[in-house]
């Protein structure tokens, strides 16, 4: 059953990382010179409130003892993997991306971000689907080890292996570190973002769920933009180790805040959530998420950025790339992901048809 407040969730994630890249780059906010530039070019926070999501709603299943491995295994299949082999075509063909021909096994297979001259290319923000589909065959072996207990220990272990694990990768990188380097951006370094999520849905296991007060969004914000001023004179295309680590913690601790009374399903955060058009955007996010990018390069390509004489280019790049995004992702919805979600496993129909 989907619960339209954390459909919102969606759609804020979505629309933060599309605002990140249309006012923070196009837009030229996350410059150096522009004064929102601390604010802006954090919005990437985005993707840290996907990654808790996935945790807390995946982890769930298997808490319940509800799901079984073919069934999980052909859900996470139909539901990222046939949207994103449209979306890379058809920006491999639009643009054109020559790159994704050349080598693709990498881009199609989620394997582009574990090499250095392929990390970031093809759909560049497709890095973090990387991620998620290795947490996608993570998970199973996980739960099989960890559920019965039920117990938040193993899940503080993976927090302090993930960690760990980002200190020995920065302690051999040079003193400034790219946002795409490889070892950065592999499924070890995001372990403690996914046990967030994993936590809460542990929590709602156990009997306890957070309240659906405004004070967790209030300190989301408060912590956002707080930490974001003091991240200030951070580029985005390298970071000090500190900078990195910096960034990492404040991001999980944001994206925790948000998701929390989401999860409570109760309260105003939750009901502003769930209200249609946050929960209709939720709906199209994953689309929103894979072809706002191709969009704002082929209006640049097309010469959008002329019209910035009549419109402030924040107002310009965000409204341009927020409704060629929802069309594409609404045209992704309907013709290719709605219809693949609807297919049931094969063990569900055969079992369907022995009742009848």
């Amino acid at each position: 059953m989907r619960r339209p407040e954390l459909d919102g969730v969606r759609a804020l994630a979505a629309l933060a990382v599309l605002a990140f890249h249309a006012v923070g780059y196009w837009g030229r906010g996350a410059g150096g010179e522009a004064a929102a530039q601390p604010w802006v070019g954090r919005l990437d926070v985005g993707v840290t409130i996907f990654f808790l999501l996935s945790g807390y709603l995946l982890y769930c299943p298997f808490l319940r003892g509800s799901l079984r491995l073919g069934e999980y295994a052909w859900r996470r299949l139909f539901r990222i993997v046939p949207a994103y082999w449209v979306a890379l075509t058809v920006a491999a063909l639009a643009l054109p991306l020559r790159e994704v021909w050349d080598a693709p096994v990498w881009f199609f297979g989620f394997l582009q971000t574990y090499r250095a001259e392929t990390a970031g290319q093809g759909l560049g923000q497709a890095w973090t689907l990387c991620v998620e589909v290795a947490f996608y065959a993570f998970l199973p072996l996980w739960a099989w080890l960890t559920v019965r207990t039920r117990s938040v220990w193993p899940l503080l272990g993976m927090v302090a292996f993930s960690v760990a694990y980002k200190l020995v990768v920065l302690a051999g990188a040079p003193a400034l570190v790219r946002p795409l380097d490889p070892a950065l951006i592999a499924l070890p370094a995001f372990l403690d973002f996914f046990a967030l999520g994993m936590g809460l849905a542990l929590l709602e296991a156990r009997g306890v769920r957070p309240s659906g007060s405004w004070w967790w969004w209030g300190g989301a914000v408060a912590l956002f933009l707080v930490g974001s001023w003091a991240l200030g004179d951070a580029r985005l295309d390298v970071y000090t180790h500190g900078q990195w680590l910096a960034r990492h913690a404040l991001y999980g601790a944001v994206a925790l805040l948000v998701l929390a009374p989401a999860v409570a399903g109760r309260g105003g955060p939750a009901r502003v959530l769930g209200t249609w058009p946050l929960a209709r955007l939720g709906e199209i996010s994953y689309g929103l998420y894979l072809y706002h990018l191709l969009v704002l390069m082929l209006l640049a390509k097309w010469g959008f950025g002329a019209w910035e004489s009549w419109l402030h280019p924040y107002a310009l790049w965000l409204v341009g790339a927020f409704v060629g995004s929802v069309l594409l992702a609404t045209a992704s919805w309907v013709l290719v992901e709605r219809p693949l979600m609807a297919l049931r496993p094969p063990a569900a129909r055969r079992a369907r048809a022995r009742r009848a």
